[in-house]
């Protein structure tokens, strides 16, 4: 189905079953809860939408296309570990109260947007295949972690960080620096790390904790 006018988004959910569909139109569309259920499907998305609720995913793709999708409000993926496609459109978690990503998967994102200043917890872990924008809020990650599966994913920070575990993949090449964009809940803490040669591609994790190494004493840091 696609949209050619306003939607009302009152109170309920708008479920997608079994078909592809699409969401489309001159007019953006507003959800209150949104589930796609689409089986072996896709829902194509060519207009953004705004999803205030909760969105789940059951089962199917949603391609985010060049425009995306906004969600204001928690986002629960139980359909696959790659539940999203797409080129430039970015999946934009903008909500103004805390947001969380939950489900039974891991969940890949090709981009991905934080601008909510109350921020958003990973009950699982969530990676980027292209481009992560920080524009505003820290993702908190708990056990989990937020990662960066290409050497060439790009970062783009205004305002915003990760508590916890960020993930970047390194490329082989020579003199290779990355920042690491992390922190604590009171404090950005970037770590900038520059290898003269790498040989063999592979990962690296950095964090924050929130107190002085037991040896700190001894590192020969004076601030």
């Amino acid at each position: 189905s696609s949209s050619t006018a306003a939607f009302g988004a009152s109170t309920g959910t708008v479920t997608w079953n079994g078909a592809a569909a699409s969401i489309a139109g001159t007019a953006a569309t507003t959800f209150n809860n949104l589930t796609v259920n689409n089986g072996a499907n896709t829902l194509t998305i060519s207009t953004v939408p705004t999803v205030n609720g909760v969105l789940t995913l059951t089962s199917g793709t949603v391609a985010l296309g060049t425009v995306g999708l906004i969600a204001k409000g928690n986002v629960i993926n139980n359909s696959s570990a790659a539940p999203f496609t797409g080129t430039t459109g970015a999946f934009q978690f903008a909500g103004t109260s805390p947001q969380s990503l939950s489900g039974s998967f891991a969940t890949t994102f090709p981009r991905l947007t934080l601008n909510n200043a109350s921020g958003l917890t990973l009950n699982n872990t969530a990676t980027i295949t292209t481009a992560l924008t920080l524009t505003n809020g820290a993702v908190t990650t708990g056990a989990n972690s937020l990662t960066l599966s290409a050497g060439t994913a790009t970062v783009t920070r205004t305002n915003g960080y990760v508590i916890g575990n960020f993930t970047k993949a390194f490329a082989t090449g020579s003199n290779v620096t990355k920042i690491f964009e992390i922190g604590t809940d009171v404090a950005y803490a970037p770590v900038s790390l520059t290898f003269p040669s790498i040989t063999t591609a592979g990962n690296l994790t950095a964090t924050t904790v929130g107190t002085e190494h037991p040896d700190v004493a001894n590192s020969g840091l004076d601030a």
